[in-house]
Parts: C-alpha cells; structure tokens; sequence
C-alpha cells in the first residue's frame, strides 16, 4: 500500500574540506543553483601537507552514482550530464613546498537556453618524476605518474528546474537462515533533478504498540537513476506480530512515497 503525505526537509551541513593523502583541499564541494547564460568564478585551496615538495595536476573528471549509490568515475568519456565543458581551472599544474597552500581559479559558465542538472568533478592528484631504463641499449627514459589524490564534486541546479520527483518502486522483506532478516528498498527519481534523498524505516509491534525507529539513510539520486538500499532487521527486536513503513523523502515539499508490510517474527 502507498500513500502521500506532507513533509517538511530538513538539510545537513557537513565541514567543507577534504584531506587525501599528502594533500587537502577546500572546499568539498560545489554545488550550484543558477539560470542559464551564467557565469561565476570560484576558488579552490590546496594545501601541500607532505614533508616533501609536490607537484599536482589539476582536471576535469565525470562521474556518476550506481544502484547504491556510489561514486564512480569517467575518465575516457562524458556522459549527457555532463559540466565539463562549462568548466575551467587555472592553473592546471603547479608545485608546493611542504605546508604551502595556493589557490586554483574554478569558472563555470553555464550556456544560453540550458536548465538541465549537470554534475562533474575536479580531480587533483600527485605528480611523481621517474627515470627507467628500458631496453637492452639502457636508453634513459623520462616518465610521470599520477597518483590518486582528491575529488570536488561539482554539481548544477536550475532555478527553473526545481520540482523534485521520486517514486518508491518496492519495499519488501527478506528471510533466509544465511543472513537472516532484511528489508529491500528501491526507489528512482522520475524527474530531471538531482534528488537528495532520506529513507526512513519505522517497525512498529500490533500487540504492544511500540514503535523503533532505524537511523535513516540519506543518498543522492541522479536523473534517470534508482537506487537500491538493504536494512538488516536489527538485534533485540522480540517475537510478534509488525508492521513496517518504509517512507521515501526525495526532497519534495509538498510529498513522500511510503509503503507498509507486514512481518511476523517467531
């Protein structure tokens, strides 16, 4: 059974800097909320953090979420969400001794006529000199490799793209002796936002009318994805007779989709 009802939503906000191996960054993130035929410059602080002078690198990397919600990266092709010809860093390429900090120049510039959600993400890594001898006449030759370092995710909204849109396609319970109890839920985002999303699992006892609450889960969904959650049954729930409500918040003022099942537990 589904049904709608109001919500109001509630945003999170997390400290907006990263630290990867010999580097950090800030900030985090971008996220833009701008109309088209707009541009803007931002900036991005890297810090060397190492007891040694690096050089980095920075680009311009896609990527995109799977069924559960993971990152994964783009690197040898775009996708038809993808920013990364609105975007621009300066420099590309730079050196810092150890403690030194500099500041990348990030513009982006969104198109005329485009209100479409756009995401992409700055890549900045390592660079490592190396000399190999390769060949039997011990030619020297000069390479470079790139480590992992970090990633900004950059996403874009519209203004005049702004209705969030979900669907709760299946919520279900799950029994076997291998690994035990669990519950299933999938969801997608029928709309052309980007969702940030909340699902909510309630079990609530038809004999005693107690209720527990399991700590939510908040993901993001791209246009066009789904997403795919597995909630063990926690430990010291007793024998009886439930009912579970599964809620799924996708940022939309006005609803949300839920759905109730049934679980006897013996």
């Amino acid at each position: 059974m589904k049904f709608y009802i109001l919500i109001l939503s509630v945003l999170l906000c997390q400290q907006n800097i990263i630290a990867s191996g010999g580097l950090r960054t800030s900030p985090r993130n971008y996220s833009f909320n701008l109309n088209s035929d707009t541009t803007v410059t931002r900036f991005i602080t890297v810090t060397n953090i190492s007891n040694i002078k690096t050089s980095f690198v920075a680009s311009i990397v896609d990527f995109d979420l799977d069924s559960t919600g993971k990152v994964y990266f783009i690197h040898d092709t775009t996708h038809k969400h993808s920013c990364k010809e609105w975007m621009q860093l300066i420099p590309s390429s730079f050196s810092l001794n150890p403690n030194e900090s500099t500041q990348l120049s990030f513009q982006f510039s969104i198109p005329k006529n485009d209100s479409s959600s756009r995401w992409s993400s700055i890549a900045i890594e390592t660079v490592t000199e190396q000399n190999k001898i390769a060949g039997v006449d011990k030619t020297l030759k000069l390479g470079m490799t790139v480590s992992v370092g970090t990633k900004i995710m950059v996403t874009r909204s519209s203004p005049k793209n702004n209705v969030n849109s979900g669907e709760l396609v299946d919520f279900k319970v799950t029994k076997d002796e291998e690994n035990g109890t669990h519950f299933t839920f999938e969801g997608k985002n029928t709309g052309s936002t980007i969702l940030q999303s909340t699902f909510i699992t309630t079990i609530s006892n038809l004999e005693t009318a107690e209720e527990t609450t399991l700590e939510p889960l908040k993901f993001k969904v791209h246009p066009n994805g789904k997403i795919i959650k597995v909630i063990d049954l926690p430990k010291g729930i007793l024998k009886g007779t439930y009912e579970v409500t599964g809620i799924f918040d996708f940022g939309n003022p006005d609803k949300i989709e839920g759905k109730r099942i049934p679980l006897d537990i013996k």
